[in-house]
Order: C-alpha cells, then structure tokens, then sequence
C-alpha cells in the first residue's frame, strides 16, 4: 500500500510492541486475494507465522 509501514518495518513495529505487552491475540485483516495469483495469500501467512514466532521469543514463560 503506498505510504504504509513496509514488510521489515512492520516485523519491527511487532517486535518491539511484543518486548513491551502481553500479546493475546492478533488479526490479518483486509485481506482480499486474487483467483490465480497466490503472492498476498502467502505473505499474509507468512507474517502469521512470523508474529507467532515473535510471540513465542518473546513472552514464553
């Protein structure tokens, strides 16, 4: 989107959120893939796993 937070900036963004609260919970939203074209279906997965891989770093206890 332009203007918005890139791909690494976000995962920082995340991160340094996650060093400060508990995360519960998180949601991929505005999400609308494409029939044939699989490139935003694996990014938003991708950044599910890692958000849960910062997560689980982070705040296991």
């Amino acid at each position: 989107m332009p203007g918005g937070l890139g791909w690494y900036q976000t995962l920082s963004l995340f991160e340094s959120v996650a060093k400060q609260c508990e995360i519960i919970g998180f949601d991929i939203t505005e999400f609308a893939p494409i029939k044939g074209f699989h490139a935003y279906e694996f990014s938003a997965a991708l950044l599910t796993y890692k958000m849960m891989g910062i997560i689980e770093r982070l705040q296991s206890r």
